[in-house]
This record gives C-alpha cells, sequence and structure tokens, in this order.
C-alpha cells in the first residue's frame, strides 16, 4: 500500500442549501459550496442581487435555512466598500483604512 501524496483538504466554511426568505420573497433559493483553507471567495452582483444577505446570513445575523458551518475561526471575512476598484487599489490586502 502507498502513502497518499495529495493533501486532505482542508475546509473554513461548508454551506449547504442556504435559503432565505424576507418578507416572504425568497432571496437567496438555496445555495452549495465550500470554501478551503487558501481560497478566496468574493461576491459579485448587481445592487439588490443578495450579496449583504448572504454575508449576513454566513455571520448568523439573518434567519435562513439550510446549513452553514464555519469550521476554523481563523476564517477571516473582508469587505470592499463601492467605489474602490482595481485603479484605485494598488496593494492588496487592504488596510482598514483603505
Amino acid at each position: 500500500m502507498g502513502t497518499r501524496t495529495e493533501p486532505i483538504s482542508d475546509i473554513l466554511l461548508e454551506v449547504k442549501n442556504l435559503r432565505v426568505v424576507l418578507d416572504g420573497s425568497l432571496i437567496l433559493p438555496g445555495l452549495d459550496f465550500t470554501v478551503e483553507e487558501g481560497e478566496f471567495l468574493t461576491i459579485l452582483g448587481l445592487n439588490g442581487s443578495g450579496k449583504s444577505v448572504l454575508v449576513k446570513a454566513l455571520l448568523g445575523l439573518l434567519p435562513h435555512e439550510g446549513h452553514v458551518n464555519w469550521h476554523h475561526k481563523k476564517a477571516r471575512v473582508g469587505y470592499l466598500p463601492q467605489g474602490l476598484n482595481q485603479t484605485s487599489v494598488r496593494d492588496m490586502p487592504l488596510t482598514v483604512k483603505d
């Protein structure tokens, strides 16, 4: 028997069937995804498309259905405000001041 040479994935965030309904309107229809250590998750979309609702549900700030499991406390959540883009930001990661 050989030894395993590929790294075992280290899942930071696991989301299964995440669904959010606000005031009778379906905002998030049942999302499934994982974020592993070393990966970045970027949430992009038009105004009103549910980006903030997604983040608030992931952080437990909004009622939701489904499963959200943060496997490690070392996961970090960042925010890039509107108005900043690749031409106005030279170095990444951003500082709080940026």
